[in-house]
């Protein structure tokens, strides 16, 4: 039988386009992936890749390796990561601090957060809280604003870096309170707590890393920055609650280099929510308190659109921005 020679190429070429993306990602991962954590080892977020470390072999068959780079108020990894190949052989976490610290940075970054990133989905969410030592002379948020106000800037709160959520939490803070605070920044979560436990400053700002050292006694929450208390624990106060509307929520999520292939990217977005379904993943993630929040990439292109935009304005509030 003839075949008209268009339409026989018009079908090859369908065909050729429908076995593509399959190959791909039937073909992917074909050996270890490493992800980028902007974060010591030791930190809240650093503890949770780890967990979805483990999830993402058992799902894929394929290791994924942990690379810490910290520094640069998460900038360093993020330069590290938009330079790498976009064969999803290296991906990077993201958070919310990336746009902030890009801001922070005057623009005058190479890498831009949104035009140099292949944004794949969200994982899990994060939560803040103030604390101090349990020992300490604060026993209270009043506590800690009365003395603020009695001596102004003498009170040190621990950070991540300028710009970061953690900085970002005590300057909302104080600025509803009135008061003024000495911020220390510190390469991660790790060194901040491990100073406070010490007494080298009087409150810092954590993530979830915080609770097995509340658990134990030896540091206090003041203050969530949650819209309401959570349900595992009802004694630890919102800051909201005691007259200062700090929410600090955020989503924490995994991207790649520009220009990833589509299918890997698919590929990689169902693995994830895979990951995030299964019980054990679910369970380390609420150990330290960072729930599941899986966000579709669609979702999630479309929030870190927005998140941007809101990073700008507080680094604009705070008069965050470096002089070039």
């Amino acid at each position: 039988m003839l075949i008209n020679r268009r339409a026989f190429l018009k079908t090859s070429g369908a065909m050729t386009g429908v076995a593509t993306l399959p190959a791909l990602a039937q073909s992917y991962p074909s050996r270890p992936v490493t992800i980028v954590v902007p974060f010591p080892a030791g930190g809240g977020t650093d503890a949770t890749i780890r967990i979805l470390a483990e999830g993402f072999q058992k799902q894929t068959g394929r290791s994924m390796l942990v690379e810490n780079r910290p520094g640069g108020g998460t900038l360093i990894a993020l330069n590290y990561l938009a330079q790498q190949k976009p064969d999803g052989y290296t991906l990077g976490v993201m958070t919310r601090a990336q746009f902030a610290t890009y801001w922070v940075a005057n623009a005058s970054n190479a890498v831009h957060p949104l035009n140099d990133i292949t944004f794949i989905a969200a994982t899990h969410g994060s939560i803040f809280g103030l604390l101090v030592r349990a020992d300490g002379p604060h026993k209270t948020l009043a506590d800690v604003v009365a003395a603020a106000k009695a001596n102004p800037g003498k009170l040190s709160v621990g950070n991540i870096g300028i710009g970061t959520t953690h900085h970002l939490t005590a300057l909302e803070f104080a600025r509803e309170a009135g008061i003024e605070l000495n911020h220390i920044p510190y390469k991660g979560e790790a060194e901040s707590t491990a100073s406070l436990i010490g007494g080298h400053i009087d409150l810092a700002v954590s993530s979830g890393t915080f609770i097995p050292h509340v658990e134990s006694g030896r540091l206090r929450v003041l203050a969530l920055a949650l819209p309401a208390r959570l349900s595992k624990y009802p004694q630890w106060p919102t800051f909201t609650e005691q007259g200062f509307p700090v929410q600090m929520e955020t989503s924490v999520g995994i991207g790649g280099p520009k220009g990833m292939d589509p299918s890997v990217v698919r590929y990689l977005a169902d693995a994830l929510r895979r990951i995030t379904q299964a019980p054990e993943v679910v369970a380390g993630l609420e150990r330290l308190y960072q729930p599941v929040q899986y966000i579709d990439t669609d979702t999630y292109n479309r929030s870190v659109q927005q998140r941007y935009q809101l990073e700008r304005e507080l680094v604009e509030r705070y008069n965050l921005r470096q002089k070039t």
